[in-house]
């Protein structure tokens, strides 16, 4: 049964329309949705009792660590290939290839609004998908020309994993010189050991030296 390319209910200014093979919900007379074949959209703000996202073992494939994915599709300079062969060297300075790293320091987060709809009177913070696109474009998708054309935006499930790794290798950095940082006191620690126990005999040398003299000055010289 086919049924009319709009759909009212009782009120005239909630219903739903179909148009260009698209389907879409208003809710007085604001769109609150917009399916389409590959996706859609909610529009405004939506609240949930839980948030779950598919993420089982048994329905994924190649799972590599995602530092050793970055560092096969983020662009390295010649002069992080040359930290990268001392190993020594990337441990102190924390760098060396870290993609996340690096990703890290090529974002921009940054305050907005939307021009329009629901949520055009608040602040936001977020990213720009056209700068992120730039960066790691694997985190972005075309949507289609919805609100602008060849609109894009970002997974931002694949972006926290990103930021993840960058707050784990900067971890790893702050480790790695808290170590250092223990070593240097420890030493530090040794030869100030070592210099009181070498001003402690000075001063033992010099105080037998003096007793030597007093003893050698009480003496009754020979007639």
């Amino acid at each position: 049964m086919r049924v009319p390319t709009k759909l009212s209910f009782e009120s005239d200014d909630t219903y739903i329309k179909e148009t260009s093979n698209n389907l879409y919900i208003y809710v007085g007379d604001v769109k609150a949705l917009t399916a389409e074949s590959d996706g859609g959209i909610l529009h405004g703000s939506w609240s949930a009792e839980s948030t779950l996202v598919t993420s089982d073992r048994r329905l994924k494939k190649e799972i590599v660590p995602l530092q050793r994915t970055l560092r096969n599709i983020i662009p390295m300079t010649p002069q992080d290939a040359q930290q990268q062969r001392s190993k020594a060297t990337d441990l102190a300075k924390g760098t060396g290839g870290d993609g996340a790293q690096w990703l890290l320091r090529q974002l921009r987060p940054v305050s907005y609004s939307f021009r329009k709809g629901a949520e055009s009177k608040y602040m936001r913070f977020g990213f720009i998908a056209d700068e992120i696109e730039a960066v790691v474009p694997q985190v972005v998708r075309t949507v289609g020309s919805k609100e602008v054309e060849d609109q894009k935006a970002i997974i931002y499930q694949d972006l926290i994993a990103l930021l993840t790794s960058a707050a784990q290798s900067q971890q790893q950095r702050l480790d790695t010189q808290q170590n250092v940082l223990e070593d240097l006191q420890n030493n530090l620690a040794g030869m100030l050991k070592e210099l009181e126990e070498l001003k402690e005999e000075e001063e033992s040398k010099k105080a037998r030296a003096k007793k030597k003299k007093l003893r050698s000055a009480s003496k009754p010289k020979k007639k």
